[in-house]
């Protein structure tokens, strides 16, 4: 899902938390992962890409938020509890425009 907001879901996970766990009696309704009214969904997996600066590269940033009361068949598997803490890293590559040979 991409948003049109000027501020990503990434800069604001404590809104994307308490969406999917927070109370109601902080909230107008319970999260959507606090019952099994979503237990078809596994999970929400955030991702964030930017770049701070041109000479760092892409940065980017991914987390998942685990359905407790997700079903069985739609649970995610135990190998994706590592990206339940943001997983952040920066991929250089070359830039297109200073890849181009003139003969």
């Amino acid at each position: 899902m991409a948003d049109d907001l000027r501020v990503s879901l990434g800069d604001t996970l404590f809104q994307v938390e308490a969406a999917l766990f927070g109370e109601k009696r902080f909230y107008v309704e319970d999260g959507y992962f606090t019952t099994n009214r979503f237990e078809n969904t596994g999970g929400l997996g955030i991702f964030n890409s930017f770049s701070k600066a041109p000479s760092r590269g892409i940065e980017y940033e991914f987390i998942i938020y685990r359905n407790p009361n997700s079903l069985p068949a739609t649970a995610l598997p135990p190998s994706w509890s590592v990206y339940e803490k943001k997983l952040s890293c920066i991929v250089k590559g070359t830039d297109p425009r200073q890849a181009i040979t003139y003969l």
